[in-house]
């Protein structure tokens, strides 16, 4: 629950996107869900109470699918959209809170972070696996899926 989170929100997703209503333009998009509003107006909510908080969003290096075709070109717009707008929302929390306090040097990345994962590859295969050994490393290797878990408390 965004909302009764203290010290931090951790959040892995294929695709991040939402809060249209947020967006300098394109806000009639029926993607109006409240995840990413909930996030940007909670982590203002801790910079205005000067209390540690931060967001770590983990997000795909590649979506699925082929990345020229109209449908992943407006994904990646609509989740650069979404992601623009939380930065402004939070980059304006920050700007009020220096100028009315003595508290000087805050970035956006103290508070909201977002990561793309992927393997490096090169000619010869992935360089984060060596020689696939069972079947399930096998087909893993042929397929270049990779299951991501990363546990925090």
């Amino acid at each position: 629950h965004i909302r009764r989170a203290k010290h931090f929100i951790y959040i892995e997703s294929q695709y991040f996107m939402g809060s249209s209503f947020m967006w300098p333009k394109d806000r009639s998009v029926k993607c109006g869900n409240m995840i990413a509003a909930e996030i940007a107006y909670k982590i203002c909510e801790k910079i205005a109470a000067r209390e540690p908080f931060v967001v770590y969003i983990m997000l795909p290096m590649w979506m699925e699918g082929i990345p020229q075709t109209n449908t992943i070109q407006g994904l990646l717009y609509y989740q650069r959209v979404t992601i623009e707008s939380m930065y402004k929302i939070v980059d304006k929390a920050l700007t009020a809170l220096m100028a009315n306090s003595s508290v000087h040097g805050l970035k956006i990345s103290d508070y909201l972070n977002f990561y793309c994962l992927g393997t490096r590859e090169s000619l010869e295969g992935s360089q984060a696996t060596g020689n696939p050994l069972t079947e399930d490393e096998i087909l893993l290797y042929q397929t270049r899926r990779h299951q991501i878990y990363v546990h925090s408390k």
